[in-house]
């Protein structure tokens, strides 16, 4: 049995959710370097991997030749910078290539890569994990840190269940903030959140979704 402070916070879970370690269920990647100049530049945000429009602002091209390779599906992780950035991990939607930085890995056949994209997001949203266990002035986690981050794994059909619920749900969510057209500046009156402007509103309910569902609090049915 796997024995990790967290899981005490994470109780109670489904019978089929299983209490493991990330290392049992995914493989880290070396894709080696990449050699082409027109290869896709990538960048992990707030919004997942996506493919550098710009590339004259920050580094010039001829560094990104001896940047890692990344493959359709990959994830991305960054293990530094967890005291200030709200940019964490994302997949891949393309091949390209990435700053050495990053930890590159994929899923094993127990665990959807999709899944663990939101669950990781649900840690640091519901514990602020990464901060508090991360260490130096990057406030960073080493490889053995990141193997070690305590997840919790539903049967794979269910995996997918919570993935494409989320989704659908954030997608939704997203759609009340373009439909509405209002300004991020805007306050809702007569709310217990009525001090947040409404960006955050929409944030609060995405993260409150991701935690409920990636940690098992709620189901899909």
């Amino acid at each position: 049995m796997i024995n990790n402070p967290i899981f005490q916070y994470l109780n109670p879970i489904a019978d089929d959710w299983k209490k493991s370690l990330l290392k049992y269920h995914i493989n880290i990647l070396n894709n080696g370097k990449n050699s082409d100049n027109s290869a896709p530049v990538l960048s992990l945000t707030t919004s997942g991997v996506i493919v550098k429009k710009d590339l004259t602002f920050g580094k010039t091209a001829q560094n990104y030749t001896e940047h890692q390779i990344v493959k359709e599906n990959n994830i991305v992780f960054t293990p530094r910078d967890f005291d200030q950035t709200p940019i964490l991990v994302g997949t891949s939607p393309t091949y390209g290539c990435i700053s050495n930085l990053y930890i590159i890995f994929e899923g094993d056949e127990s665990l959807d890569n999709r899944y663990i994209v939101y669950y990781l997001y649900a840690l640091k949203y519901k514990f602020d994990y990464f901060k508090k266990l991360s260490f130096g002035l990057r406030y960073s986690f080493n490889q053995d840190q990141f193997k070690d981050i305590p997840v919790l794994v539903p049967p794979l059909k269910k995996q997918k269940l919570i993935v494409n619920y989320l989704d659908l749900k954030i997608n939704q969510i997203n759609q009340i903030f373009i439909n509405v057209g209002l300004s991020e500046n805007y306050n809702f009156k007569n709310l217990p959140l009525e001090q947040m402007n409404f960006d955050n509103i929409i944030t609060t309910m995405k993260r409150n979704l991701i935690i409920d569902y990636a940690l098992g609090k709620k189901e899909v049915n």
